[in-house]
């Protein structure tokens, strides 16, 4: 999927509302009620992190990922904000199974809570390569940005201000 720029509350772009009509969000990129189900390949491309935003508007997590049969996943040019989970792992992206690779590309992840639990913004399960991202403001009781029992690889992306909590 393409996402065009602007994406507020309200933008009936075509590619919007096929994306969200696959994902069964409603008529806008907010999160309010569920996290996002992907459990095929996908990839979604937006026009810039300051500029194509999916926000979690902390009702839940953002996206969860169930990988399996060597499915393989990318988000790139977009910002993923505000996913929030409490007792459960991975506050804006859960990304389980351990087959299959998932691609984060110039991406920013901000203001993700795991509460009681691992992975503020991430928690990755299998293959995870971060390119020229930046993950700030996440928090867990392990791994505020990122909790990795698989495979990350990490080129020119920053982690800032993430934390954990007791």
């Amino acid at each position: 999927f393409s996402l065009p720029g602007g994406t507020e509350p309200g933008d009936q772009s075509a590619a919007t509302e096929d994306f969200l009509q696959r994902f069964g969000v409603g008529a806008d990129i907010a999160v309010r009620t569920r996290d996002l189900d992907i459990g095929t390949d996908v990839f979604i491309e937006g026009e810039g992190p300051g500029l194509t935003i999916i926000d979690g508007t902390s009702a839940d997590r953002v996206f969860h990922i169930v990988s399996s049969l060597r499915n393989n996943q990318g988000f790139f040019n977009l910002t993923i904000r505000r996913g929030f989970v409490e007792g459960r792992r991975g506050g804006c992206i859960l990304r389980e199974g351990t087959d299959g690779l998932f691609t984060l590309g110039n991406v920013v992840l901000e203001h993700c809570l795991a509460v009681g639990n691992e992975g503020g913004a991430v928690y990755n399960a299998g293959a995870v390569i971060f390119a020229g991202s930046i993950v700030r403001n996440a928090t867990a009781s392990l791994g505020g940005g990122l909790h990795n029992i698989g495979v990350a690889q990490i080129n020119d992306s920053t982690f800032m201000h993430n934390g954990g909590q007791s």
